[in-house]
């Protein structure tokens, strides 16, 4: 009889399959639940700028025009005005020579 199983080793070996089927079970389910989140994080990083496209970029901004040195440099630029009243004090040709006519008359 020794050699004989009994109805409880019977009982304990099919509960014990059956959870070894439910454990194979949910690891399966984790399994496939974190190759989809694999897939997702792949999916999304893709999307997501490359390291080395972002500094070729920030490059570029770099080298832009700053706006506020760009408003300096207008202004400072001459506009019509100012150039319009530097030619109205600089004096002309003919009024130089007359100038010296008289100058040369008056010796």
């Amino acid at each position: 009889m020794s050699n004989k199983a009994s109805l409880d080793d019977i009982k304990r070996i099919i509960e014990s399959q059956v959870s070894g089927s439910e454990v194979r079970k949910e690891l399966n389910s984790v399994n496939d639940k974190l190759d989809d989140l694999w897939r997702e994080t792949n999916k999304k990083l893709t999307n997501y700028a490359l390291q080395k496209d972002f500094q070729s970029l920030a490059a570029q901004v770099d080298q832009k025009a700053n706006l506020s040195e760009m408003n300096e440099q207008l202004e400072n630029k001459a506009n019509k005005q100012s150039v319009s009243n530097a030619l109205h004090k600089k004096a002309n040709r003919a009024e130089i020579e007359v100038l010296l006519s008289r100058k040369v008359e008056a010796v």
